[in-house]
């Protein structure tokens, strides 16, 4: 039943779900802005020692300068969507608290029949460690929040980053927690999205499905359940790569496979990397890669990568480790009643007319 006095909404509820291109767009975005906060950690940013709230401000810093409107990752832009200011205060779904704070929120532009305010993305950040665990943490102080209604009530999809320390992995860690967990009904436990990519330090998304236990005060009714898209990051100090090249001083006579090396920025990089053809293009086009050369636009002299490194080769498996390295999905303007296509190039670009 509708609470007596209160108007019919202007707009649906829940609202209309968000684009499956627009949730992958933020994510890799967010894949992206982290890459280069790991870049940082060579000069300016200790991740090591950074707490969750100084973590988290430098990834939506890094977000808002430096890959929003930046071309690097299609339809992350004004004419499509708008990020907010971190830890901006919104309602929650009965007006009982105006001070929720969730880490992060990304508006999409042009989005009918919804209430503004409490449309788009909304993010938290969470870290994952011995001291703030999957269950208590990650489970209980953040994808509560959602369960309860004090972030995204109004839509049917909402975002979760865990900053996973060593060893901390969704499954099992997650999976584990929300078996049990007695305050978050889960639907469907974590699962790997196939259209979501892994790059280095970043995971695939995950998602998973939980019931709801409020009901709409503007209509009284039930408030379905929410999917969470799950995205967790390494900030760990070391983070292993596979290379097809073994040079002689790491082989191992006439033995066969794989072995680890672990020899820093003193290791010898691969001859060889598989690549698919957008990811090619980008990497040769990446102005590391383009300021390394002898003869490029800096003539080697501009090269972001420490200076006891050197060697075209070296700069090129530097580059492979912050660039994406996998597909991504471009969507063209479509029809009504068409499917996304797949256009060339490999960039995944949102068109304002798909909203």
């Amino acid at each position: 039943m509708r609470i007596s006095g209160t108007p019919p909404p202007h707009f649906s509820l829940p609202h209309p779900t968000l684009r499956l291109e627009f949730r992958l767009v933020v994510e890799d975005a967010i894949r992206i802005a982290w890459v280069r906060i790991r870049r940082m950690e060579l000069v300016e940013f200790d991740l090591a020692s950074a707490d969750e709230d100084t973590i988290t401000q430098k990834l939506h810093e890094v977000l808002v300068d430096e890959v929003y409107n930046s071309g690097q990752v299609g339809g992350f832009d004004d004419n499509v969507m708008q990020i907010g200011t971190r830890e901006a205060k919104f309602r929650n779904f009965n007006r009982k608290s105006l001070k929720k704070m969730p880490d992060l929120h990304v508006a999409m532009i042009g989005r009918g029949n919804v209430l503004r305010s409490q449309d788009g993305i909304f993010i938290e950040c969470k870290p994952i460690d011995r001291k703030h665990t999957a269950g208590v943490h990650y489970c209980e102080k953040g994808i509560i929040r959602f369960i309860r209604g004090d972030y995204a009530w109004a839509m049917t999809t909402a975002m979760m980053v865990g900053y996973a320390s060593d060893g901390y992995d969704i499954d099992p860690k997650l999976v584990d927690a929300l078996n049990k967990s007695t305050s978050i009904v889960t639907e469907s436990m974590p699962v790997v999205c196939p259209d979501s990519q892994t790059i280095l330090f970043c995971d695939q998304t995950f998602v998973s499905r939980h019931k709801r236990n409020f009901q709409y005060v503007e209509t009284g009714e039930q408030a379905p359940s929410i999917e969470l898209r799950h995205l967790w990051l390494w900030p760990a100090a070391e983070v292993g790569v596979v290379s097809v090249y073994c040079p002689s001083h790491d082989s191992i006579g006439e033995t066969r496979g794989f072995r680890e090396v672990d020899n820093g920025w003193n290791t010898w990089g691969a001859l060889a990397y598989i690549f698919p053809n957008p990811s090619a293009r980008a990497l040769i086009c990446d102005s590391t890669v383009l300021n390394h050369r002898h003869h490029g636009p800096a003539e080697g002299r501009e090269i972001s990568i420490p200076s006891s490194v050197a060697g075209a080769a070296t700069a090129v498996g530097h580059t492979t480790c912050i660039l994406r390295v996998s597909h991504s999905t471009s969507v063209k303007p479509r029809q009504s009643g068409s499917r996304p296509e797949r256009a060339a190039g490999g960039v995944r670009a949102i068109s304002r007319t798909e909203l």
